[in-house]
């Protein structure tokens, strides 16, 4: 069998361009005459990269009538999927009905996928049906957004209509989303209410938040607030952060201030703070810090570093240099460490230098090598020598201003408990070996053989 096709495609593709197509149609006119069925499959696949596009509709009939004379589930789906292209908008309703009646899901999912860039536009309500009867969830989801994907607009917010069951509208407003245009929006909003699921309506609603107009912000907020449950509440307001007019922070935030219960209003400032308007620090900045006890206000501090207005750094740095939990400092340094004013950063840097846990002091100072203002950097460098972490003076020689390498040469080149150190040559070779590399080659002499030489002399 498999020979025979070989020996069909051969022939085909030995054909002249322009009798490719006429030779293969004429040759499908007998394809009923083929009674083994996994022959006349390959027969098709053989063919099918070769036949015009569209087929004349008495040839597709004839491949129908032969694809619905299979047996096998198997071999109809391979050949439906090879065809597919080919099916003319009179045939679509045969072709559902071959594939409605298949029993396996694994076969179903990729012809309902393979069919709908090639369905007419009056087919996507039975082909979402037939989707809608897939059991397995992830498969359904994904045939769902294959449609919805290629099916018009004006037939989105139709679909709906189509679900019977409301506790699948969940996932198919999930689906239909990212599709959503400002026109469509209101209506998902109505059927999004009509979810029973609370949690379900949350995750829905936290979508669409993505999507709604500007000036629908105050209602969504309001819905997602009337909801009973927490966890749907903060799902909400994460997704509604992105799209919210600086305008309505204020209200925002006076509402989480009035929620009775701690941990749910700490939650939700916590979020909040990470959002603030320039604006709005100063209240917010006040409020915290009477608020929150030690945890949550660490907590706070971390999310509110990257907002930190120039004219309370100073304010903000000394609460941070309150907290006595190390490696909580350290993660609000490495947060605010991009926005370090220059002036202030010898006091940052000294804060750092001042953890002493070892391990958590080595893991700031390498953090903030990449801040280091080039006014900064020579103080910096007589520092940190008496480090012990070659990591550390490694990264530094990495990000040195290009006008102190010659310098920075000198001393590794000249301080021998520097120089054996082969980690801490690499940094400099793409500045200095054009110009020192009589200077390298001395240095790299002195050092012991081992993997790390051989690595060295492979840059070199």
């Amino acid at each position: 069998r498999e020979r025979r096709s070989q020996v069909l495609e051969a022939l085909v593709s030995s054909l002249p361009d322009e009798q490719k197509a006429q030779r293969v149609q004429e040759m499908l006119q007998v394809l009923q005459v083929i009674k083994d069925e996994i022959e006349r499959v390959q027969f098709i696949e053989a063919s099918a990269p070769y036949l015009s596009a569209p087929l004349p509709l008495e040839k597709v009939r004839k491949i129908m009538e032969a694809v619905q004379a299979m047996r096998d589930q198997e071999n109809r789906a391979s050949t439906l999927k090879v065809l597919v292209s080919q099916i003319p908008e009179e045939l679509f309703e045969n072709v559902l009905d071959i594939v409605q009646k298949m029993q396996l899901e694994g076969l179903l999912v990729p012809i309902l996928e393979a069919l709908a860039p090639h369905l007419p536009q009056r087919m996507f309500p039975r082909v979402l049906q037939i989707a809608q009867e897939i059991q397995n969830d992830r498969w359904r989801t994904r045939v769902l957004t294959t449609i919805i994907a290629q099916a018009p607009e004006d037939l989105i917010v139709e679909m709906l209509d189509l679900l019977q069951d409301k506790n699948w509208r969940t996932g198919m407003l999930s689906v239909l989303i990212p599709y959503v245009t400002e026109k469509s929006f209101y209506q998902l909003w109505e059927a999004m209410q009509t979810i029973p699921d609370e949690r379900g309506r949350a995750l829905v609603m936290g979508a669409l938040a993505q999507r709604m107009p500007a000036d629908f912000f105050p209602q969504l907020w309001q819905t997602s607030q009337a909801m009973n449950q927490e966890e749907g509440r903060i799902w909400v307001l994460r997704a509604l952060l992105a799209r919210m007019p600086e305008s309505q922070f204020e209200q925002v935030w006076n509402a989480v201030q009035t929620s009775e219960d701690q941990g749910q209003r700490e939650r939700m400032q916590e979020i909040l703070v990470a959002h603030v308007p320039k604006q709005f620090f100063s209240q917010v900045w006040s409020e915290i810090q009477v608020s929150a006890d030690a945890n949550g206000r660490g907590k706070m501090l971390l999310a509110l570093a990257p907002c930190v207005p120039e004219e309370f750094f100073s304010q903000f740095f000394m609460a941070v240099l309150t907290i006595s939990h190390e490696v909580r400092r350290l993660q609000i340094f490495e947060a605010l460490a991009p926005y370090v004013p220059e002036e202030f950063f010898p006091q940052f840097f000294m804060a750092i230098l001042a953890i002493l846990n070892q391990g958590v002091r080595i893991r700031g100072l390498t953090m903030l090598i990449p801040y280091i203002p080039e006014s900064f950097f020579p103080q910096a460098w007589e520092t940190l020598q008496t480090i012990q972490g070659i990591k550390v003076l490694s990264d530094l020689v990495a990000h040195a201003p290009r006008s102190f390498l010659p310098r920075l040469w000198e001393e590794v080149r000249t301080k021998a408990h520097i120089a054996m150190h082969m980690q801490l040559i690499f940094p400099f070779i793409p500045y200095l070996v054009q110009k020192k590399f009589a200077e390298v080659l001395e240095v790299i002499e002195e050092l012991p053989y081992g993997s790390g030489l051989v690595e060295l002399l492979e840059v070199l």
